[in-house]
């Protein structure tokens, strides 16, 4: 039983190293090696990135305080559930990018922001992307997204939440 359990801790942490991307939480079982002020998720994996032996990042969205490691065993968001932790070469997301998503939609709603439609899409299930009009106040969610120029409205991945750090994203 204890060989079984140690070969299961051991296969979990390879598979976390290796998949450590936008997690809710910060990390535990971790060694630090820096702390920085950033102001988005996508700041504090660029910090990462250009940060010698840095491996792993956590971002505390309500503070801006990045946390730079060289290592992560265990990511818990019961400790901190406005932190993200992820890798430095986790995937970027497309955030207010001018255009449309032409794709599957899932959900269409009136707002006042182009953030209160990113939420919007972040409470709905089957939403990956979001287009806001910002002239006629318009959000339509889609599961998929082939994009199209427009100069009336702007698209972008439920992700982008980690850019916008809960700011008005039409002001960025």
């Amino acid at each position: 039983m204890i060989k079984t359990t140690y070969l299961l801790t051991l296969i979990l942490g390879v598979a976390m190293a290796q998949d450590v991307c936008h997690i809710q939480g910060s990390c535990q079982e971790g060694y630090n090696l820096n702390f920085t002020l950033t102001e988005t998720y996508l700041e504090c994996q660029e910090v990462c990135q250009n940060y010698n032996g840095c491996n792993f990042f956590t971002h505390e969205q309500t503070g801006d305080l990045c946390q730079l490691l060289s290592n992560c065993t265990e990511v818990q968001s019961s400790l901190c559930p406005t932190c993200y932790t992820g890798e430095p070469d986790c995937q970027q997301f497309i955030c207010s990018q001018s255009g449309t998503c032409q794709g599957e939609m899932v959900g269409e709603y009136y707002t006042d922001s182009e953030q209160q439609c990113l939420e919007k899409c972040q409470d709905h299930v089957d939403c990956l992307w979001y287009t806001y009009s910002e002239s006629v106040r318009f959000c339509l969610l889609t599961s998929d997204c082939d994009p199209e120029a427009s100069s009336i409205s702007v698209y972008g991945q439920r992700e982008c939440y980690y850019a916008f750090n809960g700011t008005d994203s039409s002001k960025k």
